[in-house]
């Protein structure tokens, strides 16, 4: 089960102040989006989500999802920039669909930890594909991921433990409107046995 409980709207509304640690952060993925090499500025950033995953201050975004649930919370979005800083907050259980992002990104493990399974999409012909399981890990608390766009970043996340994990992550979308936006969900039916 998926909820989406955004706990802080767009900092250009007029009833939130953006915090300064967010600030911070936001001033951080700007200076490294400026970084002359996708090399350089994807390694940068990578480091903008750790140290951000470190910050205690983002407690205040975590949540209390229904058993078995995760639940997503925007933290900034950055029209000028355009990203997405979003926390999720899973309990024991929680798992995704298996998908794909319509951008890439990082996600960082603040707490817990997180299954990652990654999966390869094989063409059949005729317009036809299949997902089938390649390589899967558990991610800890202060690991960093990239989130790969398209074909290459098929994927689902869950908590296999018996205590909450949160996670910290970055888009290159504006996802203030549908935080869910940046998935491209693959349906049962074009999935292999897994």
């Amino acid at each position: 089960m998926i909820q989406s409980t955004p706990t802080f709207e767009s900092p250009t509304a007029a009833t939130h102040k953006t915090p300064d640690f967010v600030l911070k952060t936001r001033d951080d993925i700007r200076d490294s989006l400026q970084a002359s090499s996708s090399h350089h500025r994807n390694n940068l950033l990578k480091e903008c989500v750790k140290a951000a995953a470190k910050n205690s201050d983002f407690e205040r975004y975590i949540t209390a999802p229904k058993p078995g649930a995760y639940d997503r919370a925007i933290i900034y979005t950055d029209p000028a920039f355009y990203f997405s800083l979003m926390m999720l907050t899973w309990a024991p259980g929680a798992k995704t669909p298996i998908h794909g992002h319509n951008s890439y990104g990082f996600v960082g493990i603040c707490s817990g930890k997180i299954a990652v399974e990654c999966f390869e999409r094989v063409n059949l012909g005729d317009s036809q594909f299949s997902i089938v399981p390649n390589y899967s890990c558990i991610s800890n608390a202060g690991d960093v991921a990239d989130a790969h766009s398209g074909a290459e970043g098929i994927h689902r996340l869950s908590n296999p433990t018996t205590r909450q994990a949160v996670s910290l992550h970055l888009y290159r979308m504006d996802l203030s409107e549908d935080p869910a936006a940046i998935n491209d969900v693959y349906e049962e039916r074009r999935l292999s046995s897994l």
